[in-house]
């Protein structure tokens, strides 16, 4: 949903804009088999703000999110997640594998979804899932 508003007097403007985008269920080009994800690479423009990235499992048991912070400059950044440059940046996730309340991401379907609450411009450019197919079929 979009307010839109004109007026002839000059007014205070939205001071953010709630951006959400959500994929269909996605099997990888793999159907029939379980993928566990091993690393998301997001590739990146932006200079303010935060990317909330979520992805999910079809079964329900994963269900995790991270945050991209739009102003951090791979270049000059110590953390290791960012890479690339000021102006084609890169945030890499590894998952975190086998805690009691939070099982290994490990599903035949995946669904990601991207929000962002502010009001300056980015985008993302693509996002690369690395995994590995598990050789059991999926019962």
């Amino acid at each position: 949903i979009f307010k839109m508003v004109y007026r002839k007097l000059g007014t205070s403007g939205e001071t953010s804009v709630l951006t959400q985008w959500k994929s269909g269920w996605n099997p990888f080009s793999v159907p029939g088999y379980k993928k566990k994800i091993k690393r998301i690479k997001v590739y990146y423009t932006g200079t303010e703000g935060t990317l909330t990235f979520n992805y999910k499992s079809e079964d329900g048991y994963v269900d995790r999110s991270f945050d991209i912070d739009l102003s951090v400059n791979p270049a000059n950044s110590i953390q290791d997640q960012y890479e690339g440059t000021n102006e084609a940046k890169v945030f890499i996730h590894f998952p975190v594998y086998n805690q009691i309340d939070d099982p290994a991401p490990n599903s035949e379907y995946y669904q990601w979804s991207i929000t962002e609450d502010g009001s300056e411009t980015w985008s993302i450019d693509r996002v690369e899932f690395q995994y590995e197919t598990d050789p059991n079929l999926y019962d």
